[in-house]
């Protein structure tokens, strides 16, 4: 078999609910590598709270998808990226604060918050990694902003930002959190300039995944693999399911896709 892209989302995907790398996940995928095939992570994560995980498999130099694909890179090198309208980002960001809502922007390798919250502080621990306090957010060259809020308070918040901002699109990931990217932006087109780049064909491409911003990689893909966590929308625009994150679902695809042990 011919060497493969597997494109695989972070959380609900290669992490566990606690955050962990299953041993059986890193052992198909060494596996998968040591047989000329090509890992890529695809996360609404930004390149610092990728790069960890990275590390901890061993494929630091292996490209990477982040920022729900605003940004494409290679360790710290950012070889690729998108940045949100400003204007847009001011109204936008202007209306979460006047509702008292937690604002993280994110540039490159950089986040930034004016507020240490304890949504903030929670964030920091599953990702890994500790933002910049300002005084001031730098809106300018920001390829994302997250929004943290209760669910109830980011449904208003992303259906105001649909409605009321152009240049901007708004996904709520989990219940609590409003991504804002710049319009035209997602891991699909991440994906399909990294592909160009890399000189392969999609159809030599293998995504996994759980959420809905993983469904129009998918679409792109040779082989699609909804995880068995993912909602039953999301399976049926897979090739295939597997098992839950929780439960060894990407070493289970792989090994059987890729005959690997």
């Amino acid at each position: 078999m011919e060497g493969k892209l597997i494109v695989l989302d972070v959380d609900g995907t290669l992490l566990t609910s606690d955050s962990r790398i299953l041993r059986s996940t890193r052992r198909v995928l060494a596996s998968a590598v040591g047989k000329g095939h090509q890992i890529m992570l695809a996360s609404g994560r930004f390149p610092g709270a990728i790069l960890p995980i990275l590390e901890e498999l061993g494929l630091l130099e292996s490209l990477y998808i982040a920022s729900n694909g605003a940004v494409v890179g290679r360790g710290e090198e950012i070889l690729h990226e998108e940045v949100c309208p400003v204007d847009a980002l001011e109204t936008a960001v202007a209306h979460a604060r006047e509702q008292r809502l937690s604002v993280n922007v994110y540039s490159g390798m950089r986040w930034e918050v004016m507020d240490w919250r304890d949504e903030v502080a929670k964030e920091a621990a599953e990702v890994g990694c500790q933002p910049t306090l300002v005084d001031s957010l730098t809106l300018e060259g920001a390829n994302k902003v997250m929004i943290i809020a209760e669910p109830s308070e980011a449904a208003a918040y992303a259906s105001w930002v649909r409605q009321n901002v152009e240049g901007l699109h708004a996904s709520t990931s989990l219940p609590w959190l409003v991504e804002l990217v710049k319009a035209g932006v997602s891991k699909a087109s991440a994906l399909n300039w990294a592909v160009n780049d890399m000189a392969i064909s999609t159809q030599d491409v293998i995504v996994l995944g759980d959420g809905q911003n993983d469904v129009e990689m998918m679409e792109m893909a040779g082989v699609s693999v909804a995880m068995g966590n993912a909602s039953a929308e999301i399976k049926k625009q897979a090739d295939f399911v597997t098992t839950a994150n929780d439960q060894g679902g990407v070493a289970l695809a792989l090994a059987q896709i890729l005959r690997l042990r």
